[in-house]
């Protein structure tokens, strides 16, 4: 899963489909997670739909064009596909559709499909609080996006990027930890929010340069926060070893001196799957911008 939550919907009226859309994104926004959506109208491609190892949810729909819902909820669990399963009727819940009910499949009605959608959402997202699993998503997440710094340094070394990518940021030679190619960014964006500066106010600066000046500066007000809400926490849970506190609540302590226990709820784990979000979306734009 990832900070992506994936769903496959099987549904002939995507109009209808749209509608609801907006509010199950929100709601995913709102958890720290981006909600991708595959939409199928009539379960032709089910069988290679359903290869899809990052799927989170399936949603069906009972009245399809070519084949019903329930014929496809039966191919999908013959594949031994044992994801979660929405399925829905707009004539009424579809559950007597089935002599025995497949496990994993929530019934409901058209009507009252969002508000179930959402209730199954949040019952598979309860997962990602697993302790282990919190911590192989900080961990992964922290790996792309330290390559994507990599990304936007090389590209500011402009003629000289490739050289400083083989020969400063390969990590056969150790030159460069995170912490250190996030210092580099940190002086690369200062200095160049001081040269625009001092050009606007010289007067020798164009349109398109006070954009771009605009730009940085929220851009690098944001990632002033890269090393307390990217490095520190992923720094912590590669050195954690589980523990209890009186109340019996698994905590996170680190060996490395300088960082405290991370007691992992709901609320550390919402907090860090947005924090992580917006910082790969940061430094996307600070390699369009810079």
């Amino acid at each position: 899963m990832k900070l992506d939550y994936n769903i496959l919907w099987i549904d002939d009226t995507p109009k209808w489909v749209q509608s609801i859309e907006g509010s199950l994104k929100d709601h995913c926004d709102g958890l720290g997670f981006r909600l991708n959506i595959a939409l199928e109208r009539n379960g032709a491609n089910i069988a290679e739909a359903i290869r899809n190892p990052e799927l989170d949810l399936i949603i069906v729909d009972f009245q399809l064009p070519k084949v019903t819902g329930k014929e496809l909820i039966e191919t999908i669990r013959k594949k031994h596909v044992l994801i979660e399963i929405v399925f829905y009727s707009q004539s009424g819940n579809p559950k007597d559709k089935f002599e025995t009910p497949p496990d994993g499949v929530y019934f409901t009605s058209r009507e009252d499909a969002e508000e179930r959608i959402l209730a199954v959402i949040d019952l598979t997202l309860k997962k990602t609080q697993d302790i282990n699993n919190i911590r192989g998503l900080v961990i992964a997440e922290t790996i792309d996006i330290e390559a994507k710094l990599n990304e936007v340094l090389v590209h500011c070394f402009g003629d000289q990027g490739v050289l400083f990518r083989d020969r400063l940021l390969d990590p056969e030679f150790g030159l460069f930890d995170f912490g250190k190619k996030d210092k580099l960014l940190q002086g690369i964006l200062k200095d160049r929010i001081k040269e625009l500066n001092k050009k606007a106010s010289d007067g020798n600066g164009t349109e398109k340069e006070a954009k771009i000046l605009a730009a940085l500066k929220e851009l690098k007000s944001v990632y002033t926060l890269f090393p307390v809400e990217v490095i520190h926490p992923r720094n912590t849970m590669a050195h954690v070893e589980k523990q209890w506190d009186e109340h019996g609540q698994c905590i996170l302590r680190s060996h490395l001196k300088g960082h405290d226990a991370i007691y992992v709820d709901h609320e550390w784990c919402m907090r860090a799957r947005k924090n992580l979000i917006k910082h790969m979306d940061n430094l996307e734009s600070i390699l369009k911008t810079i």
